[in-house]
C-alpha cells in the first residue's frame, strides 16, 4: 500500500491539487480534517513557507487549493479560468 503522501515531488500546484484524489468512482479530501493540510504542509516543507498550521492557515491552505483546482479543471475542459 502506498504510503498517503508518497506522489508527491510534482510541480507545487499539482501536489496541492491532488489532495483530492479519485478512488474509483468517488473523490476523497485529504484535506477534509485540518490534520490532513498540517501533514500536507510538513510533507512539502522546503517547498513551501513554514506557517504556523492553525485553524486561519489551515483554511488558506484549503482555499488556495480549490482555486488551483478549480483552475485546472477548467483548463482540462478547455474552459476559460474561473474569475475569481
Amino acid at each position: 500500500m502506498l504510503e498517503r503522501w508518497s506522489w508527491l515531488g510534482d510541480r507545487l500546484a499539482i501536489d496541492l491539487a491532488n489532495s483530492v484524489r479519485r478512488r474509483g468512482d468517488r473523490y476523497v479530501d485529504f484535506f477534509a480534517e485540518p490534520g490532513g493540510v498540517r501533514e500536507w504542509l510538513a510533507a512539502e516543507a522546503g517547498r513551501v513557507p513554514r506557517v504556523s498550521a492553525g485553524d486561519d492557515a489551515v483554511r488558506a491552505v484549503r482555499e488556495l487549493r480549490d482555486d488551483v483546482l478549480a483552475v485546472l479543471r477548467a483548463a482540462a475542459r478547455g474552459e476559460p479560468r474561473p474569475a475569481a
